[in-house]
């Protein structure tokens, strides 16, 4: 299973996001500290923080659970894989690619 705390920003900035390099700080300070939350997450993704400015989930991936291609609209994501790994597909230019995220990944 892999547990991924996903800050989405929802503004206010000057340019309406916070700057990835912080989602990133965020996420990361999430993970370190996994065992403050990780006993909640079960089956479903739970919500850790919610602000004015970011939300951030935990979410628990089954090995070969998969969805299917989708988008998160105007939010900036940030992912960090805290156990196992994700295999991710994205379309870049028209073409789906695809990049596989290891323990202490953040993308």
């Amino acid at each position: 299973m892999s547990l991924l705390p996903l800050p989405i920003s929802d503004p206010p900035t000057d340019t309406g996001r916070l700057d990835p390099a912080v989602l990133a700080d965020i996420a990361t300070g999430l993970a370190a500290a996994r065992v403050q939350w990780q006993a909640s997450v079960g089956h479903e993704p739970v919500r850790l923080l919610a602000t004015a400015a970011y939300e951030a989930w935990a979410i628990p991936w089954d090995p070969g659970h998969a969805l299917d291609l989708h988008d998160h609209g105007e939010s900036a994501t940030v992912v960090v894989v805290v156990d196992g790994e994700l295999h991710e597909r994205s379309i870049v230019e028209g073409d789906i690619t695809e990049q596989v995220l290891e323990t202490g990944r953040v993308r």
